[in-house]
């Protein structure tokens, strides 16, 4: 109520004008208007690649059973697998290897299934990748950790 009263009672007062430079900001707002125009472009492009990706209930738990099946082969490799000294998969790491597609398939909006193969280290590796072969997501399972 104050301030209202001292306003309109004529008592506010004007700061002085500054002495500092004006700057006509109309071409940098100008650019900044074309940078976020093509962010907004190329978010909305791979918003759209990523949810093209996720996959309906029905397919998922399909994609899960087979993960676990090939994780399942995967742990039945003995040593010098790949004929240059490779490590057998560990049940350790077989077990946390079927956690984590216990994980992929609960996941909310449904992740497709990932690309399942064994590494010479005795990792299993899941890749994900997008409709261009880029690879989006890639995970090592140990026998303690991921990785």
């Amino acid at each position: 109520m104050i301030a209202q009263n001292s306003i309109t009672q004529g008592i506010y007062k004007r700061r002085p004008q500054s002495n500092s430079t004006r700057v006509d900001l109309t071409q940098i707002f100008a650019a900044w208007s074309d940078i976020t125009k093509t962010a907004l472009q190329q978010f909305f492009v791979l918003a759209e690649e990523v949810t093209s990706i996720f996959v309906p209930v029905a397919t998922r738990i399909e994609q899960a059973k087979l993960a676990r099946l090939a994780i399942k082969e995967l742990a039945d490799l003995k040593e010098n697998w790949d004929g240059y000294g490779a490590a057998p998969i560990s049940e350790q790491t077989r077990d946390n290897a079927l956690r984590f597609v216990n994980l992929i398939e609960a996941a909310p909006y449904g992740l497709p299934a990932p690309e399942i193969c064994p590494n010479p280290n005795g990792t299993i590796s899941f890749e994900w990748e997008t409709h261009g072969l880029k690879p989006i997501l890639k995970s090592e399972i140990l026998g303690t950790a991921v990785l």
